[in-house]
Formats: C-alpha cells, structure tokens, sequence
C-alpha cells in the first residue's frame, strides 16, 4: 500500500520557498510520524467509551498502523531500535543479516521528527508529543538560568564550561506526562528494558523516573527480558530500547561490516529468544519494531569548520546547540548570514529558526515557553553527507543524523501479533 507521509500543506510551502531542498523529508506530524504511535498505543489499552483526553498528537494514520492491529492486546512491546533507519533495514535485508525481523506480519514506515536526533525522538516516542512541546529540541540546547550549551544526553555543559546555576533535575524536568502517565491511569503498567549502564542515567530520568527498570548486558539477556515481561500476567506495556547499532553507526558507518554484523546479532537474538518463544500464544500479544531516527554518512570532504564565522559573529556563543548535522546559531546579523550561507554552499540550508518553528518544523500544538532560545537564532542543516565542526565539537564520526535526510528521517514500523 503506497504510503502518504506529508508535511502538513503550511510547513511545505514555507520550505519549499524557503529552502529550495527538494528531496528533504519534513515530519509527518498528522499521522504518519513517530510521534503518532503513542496515541495508537494509548488507544489499545483504552476501553470502549472511555475516551482519550491527553493532548498527544493524533493516532497513526491506518495506511501506517491499522487501528485494528493492536485490538484485543494484553500486552503491548515496543522495542526501539536506536538509528535503525528505513534504508538500513532495507540494506541489512538484502545481505541477509534479517531474518526475523524480515519476517514481519506488518511492515510500514513513518517519519522522525525534527530534528532527527535521539534526545528529541526518545523524548517524543515517550510523551507522544513533538519537540515544539516538550521542548527536548535538540542534542544540545542553550539553557538561559545557565547561560550555557548543555548536553541534553549526559546532562553536562558542553566542553564542561561553567555554568551561573546548578542544572535543573532531570526528573520532572518535561513537565508534561509521559506515555507510562497516561497508561497508568487506564490501570496498565509499565516497564523499561534498557542498556543496564542507562539505569539512572539522567535521559532515563528524564523519560521514565519511577518506572520499573530492567536493565540487559547483552542481545540475549535483551531479549530474555522482554520475553519476562510478556510472561507477566494482565495487561502491560513494554518499551524495549537497543543502543548498540546508533553507537557504532557514528564510529563506523551505517553500512560497515560491524553494523551488518550488529544488526544480525540484534536479529539473532531477538528470534531465538523472543520471537520463537512466543509463537504458541493467544494472539494477546502485539509487538512493533521501530528507530528513533536513521542514519547518513558522513564525509571528510563535506565537513565544514564555523570556527571561524563564531568567533567574528557570535563571540559570546562559540557553541552552537543542536550537532553537526543539524545546529542552531546564536547569530542573525546579514553579514553573518551571508558568511555562513558561503561556507554551506550546497551542502547546507541556512533557516531562521522564528520561522521554522512558525511554520511546524518541530511540531503543532501549544509552542513549549523556552524552544526558540534553547535553539537560537539561526539553523544550519547539513544536506547528503555534509556536515559542520565547532570549537568543542565532537570527534569526526563517520555516520551522524539530526537534518531531513530520506536515510535519517524514515524509520521502519515492523508488526507481529502472537
């Protein structure tokens, strides 16, 4: 079935004139986005008459997630596969790495949101809302009681600058309800399967504090806890979070040998100790597979210094927020845009952020009272393989996501029932 994942007609005129990108993949936030599928799972667990009264974005469109699809489910996982990108999932098939995961009763696709980055994807696939609520708009965001850049993963300024205040707690720190809220109050509990190391990390804090935890070590023991899960009685959700192929995307590339080989372990694993083990069931099972975000390679030859262009036009704020493929300057002085507008030639697409926020970039709804300055003035967008380096940035990475891509903005939507 041919799939529609359009912008809504407000935010693709306005990119169309402005950013003259043809081929950019914009957030689906009307139905076909990541953002879409906590509602269908709120909706499962819902009973007839019942009502939804949360302010999540909408369902998944049926061309997507057939509402049918999840009826009748005692228990619900959703196993997140971290960068597992549309495009990867199509390469790994065809080198045969797949075999269970190419196996699916349901296969669709949806996009990301932007930007295309796991602080901001998680964020949203955990509150069903899109960055322009919950405010998680970026890898890095400049915190104004701080008066600094700060990590939104490792809960740190970046490049370890001082910082005027203590950070705020990642607990409570959305100040919206999450998905496990909101199943919680229809009486279905919630658990975590996750990389034992981000047991109390503060993302998990910031997403799931007070959820039970269970944390894996290894492909096996992932799939062995999922498994546990699932055996418990009455009704539940299980949101399953794999790590392994995102980190070695950014150090090897989304195509190496050791992300093929990865993925087959993923695979391997979740089959013999997940899937086969729930083949005899009733049907009140349902499973879907999805990513956060995809990813791209990056080039050498397309990566780009601002070095230069910070420190004449924006001295105060030589960190930019956002990462290399998708960053928010501190800057909107014509001469400075005309600088950067040259050094991104065609490899990047120079938007102000007022606008792009405006127009429904980073989502519809009720705009959270700090996005435009935890972003900033300015947004640079890497384009193909291109990417831009700061004073502070990270190491060269050989994969990287966060623009709007095709191979970061789709992600699969895999579906069994058992």
């Amino acid at each position: 079935m041919p799939l529609s994942l359009n912008a809504t007609p407000h935010a693709q005129r306005w990119f169309t004139s402005a950013a003259h990108w043809p081929d950019a993949v914009l957030p689906a936030y009307d139905g076909g986005s990541i953002g879409n599928l906590p509602a269908s799972i709120l909706n499962a667990f819902i009973s007839p008459g019942q009502g939804n009264n949360s302010s999540l974005l909408s369902p998944l469109q049926p061309s997507v997630l057939h509402p049918g699809f999840l009826d009748g489910a005692r228990v619900v996982v959703l196993i997140v596969v971290d960068g597992f990108g549309a495009d990867v999932l199509g390469w790994a098939e065809a080198e045969g790495a797949l075999r269970h995961l190419s196996q699916a009763q349901m296969a669709t696709r949806m996009t990301s949101v932007f930007p295309s980055t796991t602080a901001a994807a998680l964020t949203t696939l955990q509150t069903g809302l899109p960055p322009a609520q919950h405010g998680m708009a970026g890898y890095t965001l400049y915190m104004a009681a701080q008066q600094a850049v700060i990590n939104m993963i490792s809960w740190k300024p970046v490049g370890g600058m001082p910082v005027r205040l203590p950070l705020p707690q990642p607990k409570g720190f959305l100040g919206v309800p999450t998905l496990y809220d909101l199943l919680e109050c229809h009486d279905t509990p919630s658990t975590v399967v996750s990389n034992l190391a981000f047991m109390d990390s503060p993302l998990t804090r910031v997403h799931s504090s007070g959820v039970p935890y269970s944390g894996h070590r290894t492909p096996a023991e992932f799939a062995g806890m999922l498994l546990r899960e699932v055996e418990k009685p009455g009704r539940r959700f299980v949101f399953g979070y794999w790590d392994g192929y995102d980190a070695l995307s950014h150090t090897h590339g989304p195509e190496s040998a050791i992300c093929l080989d990865e993925l087959h372990l993923l695979d391997a694993a979740l089959g013999r100790g997940f899937f086969d083990r729930l083949g005899n069931r009733s049907g009140d099972v349902a499973v879907l597979v999805t990513a956060d975000h995809g990813h791209t390679p990056i080039s050498i030859e397309r990566t780009h210094s601002l070095k230069k262009i910070l420190r004449e036009h924006s001295p105060a704020r030589l960190i930019p927020t956002g990462d290399r493929r998708a960053m928010g300057l501190a800057f909107d002085d014509l001469p400075g845009l005309h600088a950067l507008r040259e050094i991104a030639g065609n490899d990047g697409v120079v938007l102000p952020v007022h606008d792009a926020v405006k127009a429904g970039l980073y989502g519809p709804g009720e705009l959270h009272p700090g996005l435009e300055a935890r972003i900033g003035k300015t947004l640079l967008l890497a384009k193909d393989d291109a990417s831009f380096v700061y004073p502070k940035s990270n190491n060269p990475t050989a994969g990287g996501h966060g623009s709007l891509t095709a191979r970061e903005m789709l992600v699969p939507l895999l579906g069994w029932r058992f």
